[in-house]
């Protein structure tokens, strides 16, 4: 880790910097490395339907299946627009890479059938935190494997605080997949009809009544 102190060292009192001057304020990038043995157990690398498994295990447990994935050869699909890299099992791959799943983080269920899917993502599925106050809606398909989501925050200042695309297999890295209760598809409802956030829904490129109908 670059401790502060060695962030200044360098830095001219009084000077003004831009980005010309990147090279004093380069900080440690994120070192994900999906798909290698450097990889360290931090970044999501895991399909869609393994995220009830993986979402919660510890950087350890990450890594262990992560590196057992490489060695049976599944393979590295390239994020794009910023999302990082993930691994991809192939469907002669899934039994393998299932199992090697329950032997690190739930071996309780080994022997157990290996599940096709689970919960395919479909237009009107909500992923809420732990509080409550933030949920992700899937609004639209987008593409193959790809969709369009609204995120809600329904805190002490309820607005839309975001709207966008999302790779299926990053949906509900904040929240679990679970239905909305009546108040808070009231409060959705209620943000929705405020031209601050129809606004922002527009400014998108999105029409507000496609949101409302998948609420």
């Amino acid at each position: 880790m670059i401790k502060l102190k060695d962030l200044i060292k360098d830095l001219e009192l009084g000077k003004v910097y831009t980005d010309k001057d990147m090279p004093p304020f380069q900080t440690e990038s994120v070192n994900e490395n999906v798909g290698t043995k450097k990889y360290d157990g931090k970044a999501w690398y895991w399909p869609h339907d393994y995220r009830h498994y993986l979402r919660d295990a510890s950087s350890k447990q990450r890594k262990a299946v992560h590196n057992a994935w490489v060695k049976i050869g599944v393979p590295v699909k390239k994020g794009k627009g910023g999302h990082t890299d993930w691994l991809e099992p192939k469907s002669n791959q899934k039994k393998k890479a299932w199992n090697i799943v329950r032997k690190v983080i739930a071996p309780k269920e080994l022997g157990t059938p290996i599940p096709e899917s689970i919960n395919e993502v479909s237009v009107g599925d909500t992923y809420v935190s732990s509080d409550g106050e933030h949920i992700e809606l899937v609004f639209d398909k987008f593409m193959s494997g790809k969709w369009r989501t609204v995120d809600f925050n329904l805190g002490p200042r309820p607005m839309v605080s975001g709207i966008g695309t999302s790779p299926e297999h990053l949906l509900g890295m904040y929240g679990k997949l679970k239905k909305l209760s009546s108040s808070q598809k009231n409060s959705i409802k209620k943000m929705l009809k405020e031209p601050v956030n129809i606004d922002m829904v527009k400014r998108d490129g999105q029409n507000v009544n496609k949101v409302l109908r998948a609420v």
